[in-house]
Order: C-alpha cells, then sequence, then structure tokens
C-alpha cells in the first residue's frame, strides 16, 4: 500500500511538472504572438483582456443556437464542434485573463462546465455561464458604435462590402457545417455584448499576423455603429 501510493504521488507530480511545462510553454507561445500583432495591424495584446470573457458570451450565444429549431441538422452539428473547441480552450483564456487582469482563476467551475457539457446538461451550463460572466464580465465601452468617427463609419461600409459581406451571406437553415451568416440579420437577433465578442473572437487574420484579430478598436467601432446602431434606427 506504501509503495502504491508513493507510485501515485509521482504520478501526480509528474502531471502537475507536465501541466505546468505545457502551461508556461503558451504563455511563451502567446507573447511571441502578441509580439507579432503589436508590429502589425490589429488588436495586438489588448485583446488579451478580452477573450476570455467574450468566450463566455460566445458559447452562452451557442448554446442558445443549438436549441433554435430553424437550424439544419449539419448546422446543429457545426455549432456542437464550435462549442467542444471552445471548452477545450476555455481554461488556457480564463489563465491568460487572470493574468492581465489580476483576477483569480476559475478553473474547477469550467471543469464543472465541461462535465455538464459532456452530460447535455444545458440548462446548468447556462446557469454556470452566467456565474462566470458576473466575474468576467466584458467590459465593452472602448468599442461601442457610438464612439465611431465618420471616418470609421465610412471605413466600416468599405469593410463591409469588400470583406465581410462577401462571405456572410448564409440564413438559418443552411445544409452548411459552419455557415457565415448575414451579419445584418443576426446582429438584430443577440445581444450588443455577444455580438461585439464574436467580431473580437471569431474574426482572424493571416499567418503574416499570426493568425490574430486584424481588425483595429477603430474598425470594431465602425463595425458596431454600422451593424447595430443602424439597425435601430
Amino acid at each position: 500500500m506504501e509503495t502504491g501510493h508513493v507510485f501515485a504521488r509521482g504520478n501526480e507530480d509528474f502531471s502537475e511538472l507536465v501541466a505546468s511545462l505545457f502551461f508556461h510553454i503558451g504563455l511563451l507561445t502567446a507573447a511571441v504572438f502578441s509580439t507579432a500583432a503589436v508590429f502589425s495591424a490589429g488588436l495586438g495584446p489588448l485583446l488579451d483582456r478580452y477573450r476570455y470573457p467574450a468566450e463566455l458570451l460566445v458559447l452562452s450565444g451557442d448554446l442558445r443556437l443549438l436549441s433554435s429549431p430553424e437550424l439544419s441538422e449539419v448546422e446543429r452539428k457545426g455549432v456542437n464542434s464550435r462549442i467542444n473547441s471552445a471548452l477545450g480552450g476555455l481554461i488556457w483564456l480564463n489563465r491568460e485573463w487572470a493574468i492581465v487582469s489580476g483576477e483569480g482563476l476559475q478553473t474547477e467551475t469550467i471543469q464543472n462546465l465541461i462535465s455538464l457539457w459532456d452530460l447535455r446538461d444545458y440548462a446548468a451550463m447556462k446557469q454556470i455561464l452566467m456565474l462566470l460572466q458576473k466575474t468576467a464580465p466584458l467590459r465593452s465601452t472602448i468599442f461601442q458604435g457610438q464612439r465611431a468617427t465618420k471616418s470609421s463609419q465610412k471605413d466600416a461600409q468599405k469593410l463591409h462590402d469588400t470583406l465581410c459581406g462577401v462571405c456572410h451571406v448564409h440564413n438559418y437553415g443552411v445544409s452548411h457545417h459552419l455557415p457565415a451568416y448575414d451579419l445584418w440579420k443576426i446582429s438584430s437577433r443577440m445581444s450588443e455584448g455577444e455580438f461585439l465578442s464574436r467580431l473580437l473572437n471569431g474574426v482572424r487574420g493571416t499567418a503574416s499576423n499570426a493568425l490574430a484579430n486584424p481588425l483595429t478598436v477603430s474598425d470594431i467601432q465602425g463595425l458596431m455603429w454600422l451593424y447595430l446602431s443602424r439597425t435601430k434606427e
């Protein structure tokens, strides 16, 4: 029994060592990526403060979408895949957020959330996500559409015409695994915080900016004005 205990303790120590090693490798990788982003267009390391709170809102939105009768079976599988992927990286995002915000880790609660996903207990997941969002709210003032200048508004229209609107053409119910939904339509069907979260976490650039979000604060202000403020007029 004594020997078994020693081996068990040794395994635990080894697991902790491996986990610690990967965590610090992750921090180094994030630092390199953030540095690359600073020298390219986009949000750069500013996004580190927003990724985790934004992902919580996206997860809540995807859980809501999962229960929508409008989705095709193919779409539903795509949302399932997206939630699986998001939960797989949530502990890492929480660690990143804790470092830059000075707040505590929420590892145990996130692990409970993952266990509930395995059980497909959506109601309990929504409750936990609400609790996590209270601890890590998305502080979105800097990105509000009301802050968009005339120049940002014009640039946002150009972004829509030449980039966003070219791909985002799908409606709910299409036979597509991960459709790019019409931004005008989805912006009117979700909260401002969720829509902003999808702009922050859902937009990826190219290898030249380490696949970071290529949008600037000014770009996002303009897009928030374009898709949200104008739909309320």
